[in-house]
């Protein structure tokens, strides 16, 4: 590609400040390099694509195909992509640079009504720069609030705009993200493609689009609800690859890959995880922060519990934040005016180079007074003209500057005040949480515990953000006569322990060793296979909770032979409880008539 236009496309990136809407939310973005395999302009036939995506979503008629293509496009007269538009009005323009012979450059933008939010409005910009041969294509789509909303914005329903879809569609493309193809579907990982697949394109230095990692649990069930629709919704940001721990050969193939006690480990997942790798990975270093974002099952279960879409959200923005901008490509109609700036700047820099030779005497003797008289006068109408110009981008450098410098202290003004409130509002709830647990452990220590019941009541008030005590286990505790040390300490590595390993760290396949060797305790993950095969039996370990039946088969032991404690309970993962179902004793068994 030709290194003037790459240099020009460098400096354009210069006035995305200034032109940037304000409070703009970008929610997409993609970056394609794409070559075709017949003998057509690929430029030219991705700006085909895109006129026939914006007449099928009728803000482009076919009579103004043409001038569109050309770049010589505006509706209403005169935008240019910068400015905020009225409520309902849709906007379009395009931009075309022909400055270089053969080479491509063009920039479209469409400003359109978000039609499930009076107030919110999308904003997609385009950019082509290339050649016959190969283009490469950035796509962004961002939403803004129009001025003068105040309120809670409703937040948007994550789409692929149609366009990537179109571009990759079309056969005789060949769609790229930096060195790496795209596939709209999700790739299940086998041995042998873990290793041929995914860990060369987790490592490829030149890799620029994302990866995403997911694993399913035990029972190959995975942690997010739909997986289709997630790879529909970051097709072009990311590939999904799916990891199967129930499958023992491809997690044989999987830890010698990510091996323990190695750098490599760092860059593993657990069970039941998401994770996402935004960066090329050197497997021989250790990881750093930017290596990607992991969310286990609760996380994920915590963004989904009122619909998917605030979690594919979440998603596609640290995706945008984590893109870079490559210098030399096209985004905007902003990147597109730059360069015709440049292109016009040489022009006149040429001219007046030549005026400058003529004043030094250096012409030949064969031109007529009047051939010269028309020179001079051409050549003091370029120096009007440079004149202008070079006042207009004073003036606009000028006013850019001090517009970057007003947006800037106002950002972090906001930034400021923001962290300010939230810390003020953090302090406020910690106080009035603090002030509601004292109150409750001052009531609950009125006396001193001297039986399992009291003891429940007093766990129940030191942590009733991550234990739920049912009548049942009350019931069970009243009849039970133990070691009130034991009990305690069962009941407080309940709610520390087991609830941290439950929904802080997700170590689902080593829940009962990890929890024994902090503890010291016993954990079962549930019964013996014998009683689980007696009805009668598994009926005396259901219990009811929130309208459903529930299983407390899962228990702690008490170390004590004789008195034999065991607290039962149930892992509510929704609201992250621990839910106690049976404090007391030894719960009938298939065994129980040989004891």
């Amino acid at each position: 590609m030709d290194s003037a236009v790459l240099d020009a496309g460098i400096a354009a990136q210069q006035l995305q400040l200034v032109n940037a809407i304000v409070d703009e939310d970008r929610q997409y973005a993609t970056r394609l390099t794409i070559t075709r395999t017949d003998n057509e302009n690929v430029s030219e036939s991705v700006i085909s694509t895109v006129i026939s995506w914006l007449m099928k979503k009728k803000v482009l008629s076919k009579e103004h195909c043409d001038s569109f293509r050309e770049g010589n496009y505006s509706t209403p007269d005169g935008w240019n992509g910068t400015t905020e538009l009225e409520q309902g009005k849709t906007a379009l323009a395009s931009k075309r640079n022909s400055g270089v012979p053969g080479c491509v450059v063009w920039a479209m933008e469409l400003d359109e009504q978000d039609h499930r939010l009076i107030y919110g409005r999308w904003h997609t910009r385009l950019g082509i720069i290339g050649n016959a041969d190969s283009c490469i294509v950035n796509i962004q789509l961002s939403r803004y609030i129009v001025r003068g909303f105040i309120g809670e914005a409703a937040p948007p329903i994550p789409s692929t705009p149609r366009i990537v879809k179109m571009l990759f569609s079309d056969e005789a493309n060949v769609v790229r993200v930096g060195s790496t193809f795209l596939n709209d579907k999700p790739i299940y990982l086998t041995s042998e493609t873990l290793t041929s697949k995914f860990i060369p394109d987790l490592t490829d230095p030149n890799r620029t689009l994302s990866l995403i990692l997911i694993t399913t649990d035990e029972e190959s069930k995975l942690p997010v609800r739909n997986l289709k629709n997630l790879t529909k919704q970051l097709f072009g940001m990311a590939d999904i690859y799916v990891l199967d721990w129930h499958d023992r050969a491809l997690m044989d193939t999987y830890r010698e890959a990510f091996l323990k006690n190695t750098p490599a480990y760092d860059y593993g997942i657990e069970c039941s995880s998401l994770k996402i790798y935004c960066k090329p990975v050197d497997l021989t270093v250790p990881a750093d922060n930017e290596m990607g974002m992991a969310y286990a099952k609760y996380l994920i279960d915590r963004y989904t519990r009122h619909g998917e879409n605030r979690f594919i959200n979440v998603l596609r923005q640290g995706i945008c934040r984590a893109s870079d901008r490559v210098a030399g490509d096209i985004l905007s109609i902003a990147d597109v005016r730059w360069l015709d700036g440049i292109d016009e700047a040489k022009r006149l820099s040429s001219r007046i180079k030549k005026l400058k030779q003529r004043v030094k005497g250096d012409f030949g003797g064969n031109e007529t007074v009047d051939s010269l008289r028309d020179e001079i006068s051409g050549l003091q109408k370029d120096i009007a003209d440079w004149e202008e110009i070079a006042s207009e981008l004073e003036t606009s450098n000028s006013e850019a500057a001090a517009k970057i410098d007003m947006l800037t202290r106002d950002a972090m003004r906001l930034e400021n005040e923001k962290r300010a409130v939230e810390r003020k509002l953090e302090m406020t709830e910690l106080e009035q949480l603090n002030a509601n647990a004292l109150n409750g452990i001052r009531k609950a220590l009125t006396v001193v515990p001297e039986n399992l019941t009291q003891l429940l009541d007093l766990a129940k008030v030191l942590y009733s953000d991550r234990i739920v005590i049912l009548p049942d286990a009350y019931r069970s505790a009243k009849k039970f006569d133990g070691i009130l040390t034991e009990e305690w300490e069962i009941l407080v590595a309940v709610a520390t322990t087991l609830w941290d390993l439950c929904f802080k760290e997700t170590v689902n396949d080593r829940l009962g060793s990890e929890f024994k060797k902090r503890t010291g305790y016993e954990l079962a993950r549930g019964e013996s296979g014998t009683t689980c095969a007696m009805p009668n039996l598994m009926k005396l370990r259901k219990r009811m909770y929130k309208g459903n039946e529930i299983d407390i088969s899962p228990h702690v032991k008490g170390r004590n032979i004789k008195a034999a404690f065991r607290l039962h309970f149930y892992i509510d993962r929704d609201e992250e409880k621990i839910v106690i179902g049976h404090a007391g004793e030894h719960m009938d068994t298939a065994g129980t008539p040989r004891r």
